[in-house]
């Protein structure tokens, strides 16, 4: 978006960056032993699952809050259905996870 400094090296307006994710967790002032897990701080915030999956029990909390989500959304709105053909879906540009752009959809408004 503009020119800026990041760690000590001068990046471009519209320089490409790639994310190095082998280096998370790896901040020796948090974990001085090298490693996440050393000096009994096992603190993170990730859900994900798949073949770099977080620690059990977080896949399965992953699930559950994603079966949750859908299955609330479909008691609530019956008739959600997709208001554009699923060609038309524009999918998010990302090296990292498959997502939508947005999810055009219609439903019954119902006053609560």
């Amino acid at each position: 978006m503009r020119d800026t400094l990041l760690g000590g090296r001068r990046i471009k307006a519209g320089d490409c960056l790639v994310l190095g994710l082998a280096a998370a967790n790896t901040d020796p002032q948090i974990w001085p032993e090298g490693h996440v897990g050393a000096g009994g701080n096992g603190a993170h915030l990730s859900f994900s699952n798949g073949e770099h999956r977080c620690p059990h029990p977080a896949p399965l909390l992953a699930d559950v809050i994603a079966r949750t989500a859908v299955e609330t959304l479909l008691e609530r709105l019956p008739d959600v259905v997709l208001s554009v053909e699923p060609a038309e879906l524009v999918w998010r540009p990302s090296i990292w996870m498959r997502g939508l752009t947005s999810l055009p959809v219609e439903f019954t408004p119902t006053l609560r």
